[in-house]
């Protein structure tokens, strides 16, 4: 039997790829987040370049859909340093970041270890990334790139019955969402919260299921108000969960007819946040017997995409943020990593 002949991939130095970090290298960064979320198993939306902190400027600041916490990425072309360290914490700290994440070449030990002790010591408040990038070529193909992530939280129980009996609830429905319908999300781990959010891929916004303090369960769309560069609610960026919750009234009254049920309409709060509801006929509660909880998963799943599909295309007629031209995409390259320290 003949022998398969395999090509040999060559690792190129990413400051030959990307002669410069602002130009170059931070706005390939913002237009690949997608293969960067699939990575982490989170999902990061409407991320702005460039972004000022003061009298410093952040690579990137997004947001994670279905928290509202703020993510700031900081992207560098060699190894790790101190000075991207103090960045990195500079803008944290300025702009209340949940998610924080660092992109690198190589993560030099001693700065991993400064971030797996922010893990440790924020207990979940702040989460702590850190991303090596490899870039590679397969004879005359294509340049591919490859994160892989070295540095992640551990997620570690808060030791309360409610709290494990709602990360066991939608980790269960997560993975049956990722059965039904690739790509429906990147997250691949549940929280310890009475809900799970999913991207909309527009800003200030999140589709989620969630269990509500009535004794109730919502599919909803769940928008909020906030400023990547200044201050506001809980929200990333400007008055997009303004700008969501107007445009999806607007056309109420033809996306119930498509439903085929009615919605409940939650105005935006004192903190700017707003719900746009699909609300489970009976009551329930994490405590209920596996039976009825069985039943309720059945229900979201079923009605979830539903949902998701009749809203998305109202969503994508919301204005973006501007997209870059000119600046080619590396393919991602389909390369699993085993990463004990980051599950």
């Amino acid at each position: 039997m003949a022998v398969q002949q395999l090509g040999k991939l060559v690792y190129l130095d990413p400051q030959k790829v990307w002669q410069n970090e602002a130009n170059e290298f931070t706005p390939w960064l913002q237009q690949n987040l997608e293969q960067l979320s699939a990575v982490l198993g989170i999902d990061i939306q409407a991320a702005e370049v460039a972004v000022r902190v003061g009298n410093f400027v952040a690579d990137l600041v997004g947001e994670e859909a279905g928290s509202s916490r703020l993510v700031i990425i900081e992207g560098q072309l060699g190894r790790s340093d101190h000075e991207h360290l103090g960045r990195l914490m500079t803008y944290a700290a300025s702009k209340d970041g949940g998610v924080i994440i660092w992109v690198a070449p190589k993560i030099q030990p001693e700065h991993r270890r400064a971030l797996e002790w922010l893990n440790q010591i924020s207990r979940g408040d702040v989460s702590c990334y850190g991303v090596e990038l490899e870039v590679v070529q397969n004879g005359d193909s294509a340049r591919g790139a490859n994160f892989k992530t070295v540095v992640a939280p551990k997620y570690e129980s808060l030791n309360n019955d409610r709290d494990q009996r709602y990360r066991s609830f939608f980790q269960d429905l997560l993975e049956q969402l990722h059965a039904r319908r690739a790509g429906v999300t990147n997250a691949n781990r549940a929280g310890y919260q009475q809900h799970l959010g999913m991207p909309t891929g527009r800003a200030g916004s999140a589709f989620r299921l969630a269990f509500s303090d009535d004794a109730r369960f919502r599919i909803e769309l769940y928008s909020y108000s906030g400023s990547i560069n200044g201050t506001g609610g809980p929200g990333a960026v400007g008055d997009g969960g303004k700008s969501v919750f107007s445009h999806i009234r607007t056309n109420e009254a033809a996306i119930v007819q498509a439903l085929g049920t009615k919605l409940v309409r939650e105005r935006p709060d004192s903190y700017g946040i707003s719900r746009i509801v699909w609300q489970w006929d009976k009551p329930v509660s994490i405590t209920n017997s596996p039976d009825k909880l069985g039943e309720l998963k059945r229900w979201a799943l079923n009605n979830y995409f539903r949902f998701h599909d009749v809203m998305a295309p109202y969503l994508r007629n919301l204005p973006t943020r501007a997209g870059l031209v000119g600046l080619p995409q590396l393919e991602g390259l389909e390369i699993e990593e085993a990463n004990a320290e980051a599950r």
